[in-house]
């Protein structure tokens, strides 16, 4: 699927793929926002582990630009990186993990965004759903470790396993007429 930096166009050598080898071991999330040409125009981080805030004033500078940042956890978007993707017009997000670069950017041959706001909204429900039912699975090893059932190395086992599925799930490749999910290595 081509290394990093290359499903925007630019080159590996570029500022892209030099900031994603930089940042893809961070402990904390950070976020550069370039133009096409492989220009920063600007970065943030707010030392957390799951999220950057951005300004107004910032979000209106994201349209037709590339946004990338990195995931601490390992994982692909989040429903608000879907969202900001959908809502701010940008050529393209991506975030970059240990294990590679995912990328999500706007199909050349989509006349509108109003695709886009539907994939949105899907992704967040389907993120949400799943969020639910390990949830439940997630309580029902909470309450086994509380009343003794099971010990702490079970009990972390099963968090361990939860969140190695909620990552499989965000992280299978998704595709439609408007938005493409691919996995860089």
């Amino acid at each position: 699927m081509g290394g990093r930096g290359s499903s925007s166009g630019l080159s590996n050598g570029s500022g892209i793929s030099r900031v994603e080898r930089k940042i893809c071991h961070d402990e904390v999330e950070s976020a550069y926002l370039f133009d096409t040409d492989g220009n920063v125009i600007f970065s943030k981080s707010d030392n957390t582990k799951n999220y950057v805030t951005f300004s107004e004033e910032q979000v209106k500078q994201f349209e037709d630009n590339i946004l990338t940042h990195n995931h601490p956890g390992g994982s692909t978007f989040s429903c608000e990186d879907v969202s900001l993707l959908a809502y701010s017009k940008m050529q393209e997000i991506r975030a970059t993990t240990s294990k590679g670069t995912f990328s999500l950017r706007a199909n050349k041959d989509s006349k509108s965004y109003e695709g886009s706001l539907a994939f949105s909204e899907d992704y967040s429900y389907s993120i949400y759903l799943r969020t639910k039912h390990c949830d439940g699975v997630y309580e029902k090893l909470l309450k086994d470790y509380r009343n003794f059932r099971i010990d702490e190395v079970e009990f972390q086992k099963g968090c361990d396993a939860l969140n190695s599925e909620m990552a499989e799930f965000r992280n299978a490749s998704v595709e439609t007429s408007w938005i493409e999910i691919r996995m860089q290595q």
